[in-house]
């Protein structure tokens, strides 16, 4: 098992309300990754479901049963930290098998378990090891290894990986979406980082201000972003947002905004487009000089600077395309079928003449 449901969860320091009205289900078997920049609630938010934090209002259900009042270790979840907390003095096997002898399990049994689930991280070679003498990478896997043994109904992320370096974040996300498909276990895993979120979750919690902002399936929320956060959060390079010219506007960003007049909402104050889908153009009627561009190996990002517009646009082209070259006035086309609209709140809302 390891069914969640929160109902009206939220949380206060005293007069300040952090945890507002949280409503979600979490499916067994679910990997559901909470995201959203610091400070926005989601660790928070994390750490009620391990009972670290108490409950101001709402229900919190595992199984089906209120669990606002039952102590962490017996709720059935297992949290792995940021920071890893093994025990220095103890050797691997015996920080993965403490929660067991703790409980009373036999040393056979324990060392039995212990077995089984460093030869699913494969880090049999490392029990005998202290912490002291393992790489960051390694001490997560042992840190997950000691939630393992417990059998827990849902594992909880703590941003795991933000210790780690680029190329091992990339290693130990593969990893731990091998994991969660191998042991078939609910998981909620809290990040920052929207590559973490959009690479390894089943759905995204979009969290802002201590509200869920948007939830749904990864591609689903890039393609369809309920409003100008989500959709700026969710992307690198970010999207671009256009604000609807004026009689005041330059002539580049009064061009570039016509190309799609016919399609935009009456009420839409803004246009969004993300990178890989702003064009180059043959006709320099919307045009923006090269300001920076930047060669990824696979692709080249643009960054173009149009009169008018007080942030810079951002372009996206296959690396096999020449790059041109700085200060260089290239023209810009939009494709109304590529375009999102919002209104002056940030909200999206729908052309009256594209099918959604």
């Amino acid at each position: 098992m390891g069914h969640l449901s929160l109902h009206a969860l939220q949380k206060n320091y005293g007069s300040t309300t952090v945890i507002h009205d949280i409503n979600l289900e979490v499916q067994e078997g679910e990997f559901l990754v909470l995201v959203g920049p610091s400070g926005c609630g989601k660790s928070t938010l994390l750490r009620m479901i391990a009972g670290l934090e108490s409950i101001t209002q709402g229900d919190l259900l595992m199984d089906g049963v209120r669990a606002n009042e039952v102590h962490p270790a017996d709720r059935g979840a297992a949290m792995v930290f940021q920071n890893y907390a093994l025990y220095p003095h103890m050797t691997v096997a015996e920080n993965m098998g403490f929660s067991l002898r703790m409980n009373g399990i036999p040393k056979v049994q324990r060392e039995q378990t212990v077995a089984r689930t460093a030869d699913i991280l494969k880090i049999t070679h490392l029990l005998p090891r202290l912490p002291k003498a393992l790489s960051g990478g390694e001490r997560q896997r042992v840190a997950i290894g000691r939630a393992i043994v417990r059998k827990p109904k849902v594992f909880l992320f703590d941003e795991p990986l933000s210790n780690l370096d680029a190329a091992l974040r990339v290693s130990m996300r593969i990893e731990l979406s091998r994991l969660h498909k191998e042991l078939g276990s609910t998981m909620v895993y809290v990040t920052h980082d929207q590559v973490e979120a959009m690479t390894m979750g089943d759905r995204i919690a979009v969290m802002h201000q201590g509200r869920i902002a948007q939830i749904g399936k990864p591609m689903t929320l890039y393609k369809e972003p309920i409003n100008t956060f989500v959709a700026s959060f969710l992307g690198a390079p970010t999207i671009n947002l256009i604000t609807r010219p004026d009689v005041d506007s330059s002539p580049e960003h009064r061009s570039l905004w016509q190309q799609v007049q016919s399609q935009a909402p009456q009420e839409a104050h803004q246009l969004g487009v993300r990178p890989e889908n702003l064009k180059i153009a043959a006709s320099t009627a919307a045009c923006a000089s090269l300001v920076l561009s930047e060669q990824l190996g696979d692709a080249c990002i643009f960054h173009l600077r149009m009169n008018g517009l007080p942030e810079l646009l951002t372009l996206k082209l296959n690396a096999d395309q020449a790059p041109p070259s700085s200060g260089q006035i290239l023209g810009l086309a939009l494709d109304p079928l590529h375009c999102m609209w919002f209104d002056k709140a940030g909200q999206r809302v729908a052309s009256p003449h594209l099918k959604a």
